[in-house]
């Protein structure tokens, strides 16, 4: 019987000891935060794209510089003399390159594209020569993960971003297939990357937010409910909020639970509301 009790107290006593422990890890446990400013958040999803319009080649083969009457980029009037004696046929522009797809795709077939034909048109070697390109309306043709862009509808106006420029465009089409979205764009704008190659890398403009940008893993569910641990002194406090927009870097919120210089823990797995953190 006294063994029994001794060993009953041993049990508690290191029981005890290691609450002690947890409790001395939890409450020591560094916890990095952020400082809350309100700032804009763009949902930009990249893309592989490529133009298809009318195209009429002039001349196709080595450019004697003699012979060449334009200059390339330059927009031309139907009747204008291009290469030699060879005019074009059509108002458009001038660009020094043949790459074997001019008419290939069209309004009619293009939802016959293949996402391996970007590769295809991307790892095409350009060939010598000259061509007019109906730039009255550029039409492209860009793909995506379908996941991130369900949200686009046909006829919605856009914005594509191409080397750090920016463009209006508008959502002709949208097909998918397979695990891939497709959209088919038109824009009024020339972009001068077509100067020299029919295919394009980019990104779409998604969304645009505003409000409290946060790190994806400071927003945890607790209790229930999403939301982020505030760090108020020597405790840190759950508060639910609202989610404007999430992904798998960030959050944005509006919600006015969170204020201007709150101190949001960024690391909160396994804090509890109320509990006593390191400074």
């Amino acid at each position: 019987m006294q063994n029994k009790e001794i060993v009953i107290k041993y049990s508690v006593v290191i029981a005890i000891v290691i609450a002690i422990i947890l409790s001395s890890i939890s409450l020591t446990k560094s916890n990095k935060t952020i400082t809350l400013e309100k700032s804009y958040y763009e949902d930009k999803v990249s893309f592989k794209g490529f133009y298809f319009i009318n195209e009429n080649i002039i001349y196709e083969g080595d450019l004697s510089s003699k012979e060449v009457k334009v200059k390339e980029g330059e927009v031309v009037q139907s009747g204008k003399v291009v290469y030699g004696n060879n005019k074009s046929t059509m108002q458009g522009k001038v660009v020094f390159y043949i790459d074997g797809f001019e008419n290939k795709f069209t309004l009619d077939n293009i939802k016959n594209i293949q996402f391996s034909d970007f590769d295809k048109i991307k790892n095409q070697e350009n060939r010598k020569g000259i061509k007019i390109l109906d730039n009255s309306l550029w039409t492209l043709c860009i793909v995506a993960n379908k996941d991130s862009l369900q949200t686009i509808k046909k006829g919605k106006e856009v914005i594509i971003e191409i080397n750090n420029n920016r463009y209006e465009a508008n959502v002709k089409d949208v097909f998918i297939k397979n695990e891939n979205i497709f959209l088919v764009l038109t824009t009024k704008y020339d972009l001068p990357e077509f100067n020299r190659q029919r295919f394009f890398e980019g990104f779409i403009i998604n969304a645009k937010y505003y409000g409290y940008i946060l790190p994806r893993d400071s927003v945890v569910e607790y209790n229930g409910k999403q939301g982020v641990f505030i760090k108020k002194g020597d405790y840190a406090y759950f508060r639910p909020i609202k989610i404007s927009h999430m992904d798998y870097k960030i959050c944005v919120t509006e919600d006015e639970v969170l204020k201007e210089r709150d101190e949001i823990i960024i690391n909160p797995k396994g804090l509890k509301d109320k509990q006593r953190v390191k400074r």
